[in-house]
C-alpha cells in the first residue's frame, strides 16, 4: 500500500508540474472548454491522492470476502490476482481523468497494459505517457502505447490472443461482434459503452429555486459539449413545473426541444453526443417508469430532482435496472473513486471500483495430501 501512495504522489507531483500543457493540448484536441477540463483534472487529482485508502479498504474487503467462503469451506482460498496483458481502447471524451487513473490501478497490482486512445486525442495521451514514463520505468510498470486507434488494436490483439483482458470504453454499435471476438479466443472483457442518461424533474426541491435547477441542468448539458456519458439526453419534467422551468432554461441555452410523452419514445436510446436537451412532460411518475421499463436500454445512470426523493427512489429502484442514482445535483459531477459500471444493453461492466476492475478472482480449494 505504501508503494502505491509513494507512486500515485509522483504521478500526480509530474501530472501537476504539466498540467498547464497537458489541459491546453486536450482542449484543442477535444474543443473542450479549457475550465471544464479543470473541473475533470480535479477528479483525478482526487482519485490519485486517495487511491491508496481505496486500494487499503478493497484488500480488507477481500480478505473479508476469503473469510467468508472459509466459512463453508475451510480448505479453500479467495484470491485477487492481476489479469496479465490488458488492452485498454479508451474514448476521446474522457482521456482526462481516466488514463492516470487506469495506470494507477492496474498498473500497481502487476498488470501490463497495451493503450490503444481513440486517435483524437492521440497528443494528450502521448503528452501525459512521455511525462510520466521516468517513474513508469522506476516501478517496472509495463505500458505500450498503440497508435493506431481502438478498431485496429482489436485486429492486432484479440485475433492472435496477445491479451488477458480487453478493457473498452466507446460506443457500443460493434459490441456483439467484440463480444464474440473475444470470447472465441478466450479473452475476458470489461465494456463501457454510452450512458446516455435520463433525468426526471417531480419537483423543485425545497431548497433551490426554479431557476437554480435550470441552471444545474443547464451547467450539466453545457459540461463538455454534452460529451459525457453522464450529461442529460433527455430530461422529463412534471406538468405542474414543465413551462416555467422551461422558461428559465431558454434563457440560459437555446438548444433544447419540447416533445409529448409519445413522441420522446424515439429519442431516448439517441445519444445526441451533443449540447442539445430534449424536454418531455409527464402527468404521473408512473408513465415515465413504464416508458423505460419498455424502450430504455441504458443502465448506467438516472438523476432525479424533488422533495419526496425517497418515493421516487423506491419506484426506480424496484422497477428500472440502472446502477447509480443522482438526487438533487449536477449529475456530470463524478468521484472516480466510487464503484462505477451497469451499463445493460450498451455494455458489460460490474459496478465495481477500479482496483475490482484491475484484479480477477480466483478461488483454490485444497483436498487432503
Amino acid at each position: 500500500m505504501e508503494d502505491i501512495k509513494n507512486i500515485s504522489d509522483e504521478l500526480l507531483s509530474v501530472l501537476n508540474k504539466n498540467k498547464e500543457s497537458i489541459i491546453r493540448i486536450n482542449s484543442e484536441e477535444t474543443g473542450y472548454d479549457l475550465h471544464d477540463i479543470e473541473l475533470l483534472w480535479g477528479d483525478l487529482e482526487n482519485y490519485l491522492l486517495n487511491c491508496h485508502a481505496l486500494y487499503d479498504k478493497s484488500t480488507q474487503l477481500w480478505s473479508q470476502n476469503n473469510t467468508l467462503y472459509q466459512t463453508w469451506e475451510e480448505s479453500s482460498k479467495h484470491l485477487r490476482l492481476p489479469w496479465g496483458k490488458v488492452l485498454v481502447c479508451t474514448p476521446s471524451n474522457s482521456i482526462i481523468p481516466l488514463l492516470p487513473i487506469i495506470i494507477s490501478s492496474f498498473c500497481s497490482v502487476g498488470n501490463q497494459l497495451i493503450v490503444a486512445p481513440s486517435r483524437k486525442v492521440l497528443k494528450t495521451t502521448e503528452l501525459i505517457l512521455n511525462h510520466i514514463q521516468p517513474i513508469l520505468t522506476q516501478n517496472n510498470w509495463k505500458i505500450t502505447l498503440f497508435k493506431g486507434g481502438g478498431r485496429a488494436a482489436l485486429d492486432e490483439f484479440i485475433e492472435k490472443s496477445k491479451i488477458d483482458l480487453l478493457y473498452f470504453q466507446g460506443s457500443s454499435r460493434n459490441r456483439v461482434n467484440v463480444y464474440t471476438r473475444c470470447i472465441s479466443n478466450g479473452i475476458d472483457i470489461i465494456f463501457e459503452g454510452e450512458g446516455n442518461q435520463v433525468t426526471i424533474i417531480d419537483e423543485i426541491p425545497a431548497s433551490q429555486s426554479i431557476t437554480a435547477v435550470a441552471e444545474t441542468i443547464r451547467n450539466a448539458k453545457m459540461f463538455c459539449k454534452g460529451q459525457l456519458c453522464t450529461s442529460p439526453n433527455v430530461v422529463f419534467i412534471h406538468k405542474n413545473i414543465a413551462t416555467p422551468l422551461i422558461v428559465e432554461y431558454k434563457k440560459l441555452a437555446t438548444d433544447c426541444n419540447y416533445y409529448k410523452m409519445e413522441e420522446i419514445k424515439s429519442l431516448i436510446n439517441s445519444e445526441s453526443f451533443s449540447p442539445v436537451l430534449n424536454f418531455a412532460e409527464y402527468s404521473n411518475l408512473e408513465e415515465v417508469i413504464d416508458l423505460l421499463k419498455s424502450n430504455y436500454r441504458y443502465g448506467l445512470q438516472i438523476s432525479i430532482f424533488g422533495n419526496r426523493t425517497d418515493r421516487l427512489e423506491k419506484c426506480l429502484l424496484s422497477e428500472i435496472h440502472f446502477s447509480r442514482l443522482t438526487i438533487n445535483m449536477n449529475p456530470t459531477i463524478q468521484n472516480s473513486l466510487l464503484p462505477w459500471g451497469g451499463y445493460k444493453k450498451s455494455g458489460y461492466s460490474p459496478v465495481v471500483n477500479f482496483f475490482e476492475k484491475a484484479t480477477k478472482k480466483i478461488i483454490i480449494e485444497y483436498g487432503q495430501s
